[in-house]
């Protein structure tokens, strides 16, 4: 039976992980990373470590779906009114810069796309998630993905996300949410800007 529960601090580094294999060949990362999967993998390792500790800092909840004590799946989401966080936040994002110019130089625009798009009312913002590549299709995802949706609804806000898996935008319009805007990332990858409304009970 697969249970949420907040992440338990010690399961850090395996979501992060977790969260580095499941977007290893995400379309986006694949155009802005490093070329080289190993190089790539380390990169988003690091990216997520940080995501992680930014979250555990200024964000949250972060919450995992759990199985018989295996984590399957984890999302980062920031409550209403705690993103972005304070620019002190990017030290932690440092260590992307190991990834080389090129990453970094195709990075930045999109890092400035998410900001100019994201949702300027209050909300719920799913910034990650992620299940292992060989758990998906499971529920771990969805059952993350409805208690996200279940609080926003009884708190009356709006979800937003964005993702730059094409295949994503039916699974995500299948909780409600819908597609605000899209826009063109480097190397013909793209990302969708999704809201779902508040609904009642």
């Amino acid at each position: 039976m697969i249970t949420v529960e907040p992440l338990r601090p010690e399961l850090d580094e395996a979501a992060a992980r977790l969260i580095s294999d499941a977007f290893l060949d995400d379309r986006a990362f694949v155009a802005i990373g490093p070329d080289d999967p190993k190089r790539r993998w380390a990169s988003l390792l690091r990216l997520n470590r940080a995501a992680l500790k930014v979250a555990r800092r200024w964000g949250g909840p972060v919450h995992s779906a759990m199985e018989d004590g295996r984590l399957l799946a984890t999302s980062v989401v920031f409550d209403e009114g705690r993103w972005p966080p304070p620019k002190r936040s990017l030290l932690y994002q440092l260590g992307f810069l190991l990834a080389g110019p090129g990453p970094v130089a195709r990075g930045l625009p999109m890092t400035q796309l998410m900001e100019h798009r994201h949702l300027k009312a209050p909300h719920l913002y799913l910034e990650i998630l992620a299940a292992h590549p060989l758990q998906q299709r499971r529920g771990a995802g969805g059952a993350l993905l409805t208690r996200l949706i279940e609080e926003a609804d009884r708190r009356g806000l709006p979800a937003y996300l964005e993702t730059t898996k094409a295949e994503n935008v039916p699974y995500y319009r299948g909780f409600a949410f819908e597609v605000m805007s899209d826009a063109p990332l480097p190397r013909d990858a793209r990302m969708w800007f999704m809201q779902r409304e508040p609904q009642q009970p």
